[in-house]
């Protein structure tokens, strides 16, 4: 193989690397953030946990944390997208809708639809968490 073909077989495979397509959410992955009101989006507060098999869970509030719930879903990896159904704890156990994708940076762009809360394409970094640090 001529070094132009090396070259431009290398430079196909390092842009797959960064496409979509390599967007993914790795099992123990943390999603947090917080953000002020802006437009018609409340307040928010995420912690969102990637557990074995895709399973998300973790915790979204509002509204300066007055409306939390507890969230869990899952992601469909092939697609790069996501899905869950955030349960309001105490109050009127009322349920908001979240759903995304997940970027090839590995952050989340999400959109969360219930009572008192319509956000759209809120973007969640990616952090790593803490390596196990065994009894203590």
């Amino acid at each position: 193989m001529t070094l132009g073909k090396l070259m431009a077989l290398g430079a196909v495979i390092f842009g797959a690397s960064l496409s979509p397509a390599s967007a993914q959410m790795p099992e123990g992955s943390v999603y947090v953030l917080h953000s002020g009101a802006h437009g018609g989006c409340p307040s928010l507060d995420w912690y969102v946990v990637v557990e074995a098999g895709g399973t998300l869970a973790g915790m979204i509030a509002w509204n300066d944390m007055k409306v939390m719930t507890k969230a869990s879903g899952r992601v469909d990896r092939p697609h790069h997208t996501f899905n869950m159904i955030a349960t309001e704890i105490g109050g009127q156990k009322r349920t908001a809708t979240v759903d995304g994708k997940v970027e090839g940076d590995g952050r989340i762009v999400a959109n969360i639809k219930g009572p008192n809360v319509t956000c759209t394409a809120v973007a969640i970094p990616i952090n790593k968490a803490p390596p196990d640090m065994g009894p203590q």
